[in-house]
């Protein structure tokens, strides 16, 4: 019985610890992430994301989480308490930016 306990716990940690992966890695993603980018993104975080309004995106570390789901959930959804609003992109859209906005660390 411990032992089944003990199983149910470690697959719901591993579970938890499972990390969403961005599915638009490829070349094509970059750039289409690069044309949002320019468009939507750059007036605050700079044409090269150097940041200026907005922080700069060029380091790869990002306060407000660095992974794939993290960085798919605040362009999204936008960061409450700042001025990142959410956008309505398609989901391939934004992890689009995601790959671009990774292409620039």
């Amino acid at each position: 019985m411990r032992l089944l306990l003990f199983l149910a716990i470690a697959a719901s940690l591993v579970a938890q610890e499972t990390e969403v992966r961005n599915p638009h890695t490829t070349p094509a993603d970059i750039e289409a992430g690069r044309k949002i980018f320019r468009s939507h993104c750059a007036e605050c975080h700079g044409l090269e994301g150097l940041g200026g309004r907005g922080s700069n995106l060029t380091t790869g570390n990002f306060f407000h989480g660095s992974s794939d789901s993290a960085l798919l959930k605040n362009i999204s959804e936008g960061i409450p308490g700042t001025e990142m609003p959410g956008v309505f992109f398609s989901p391939a859209q934004v992890w689009q930016v995601v790959s671009y906005v990774r292409s620039m660390s």
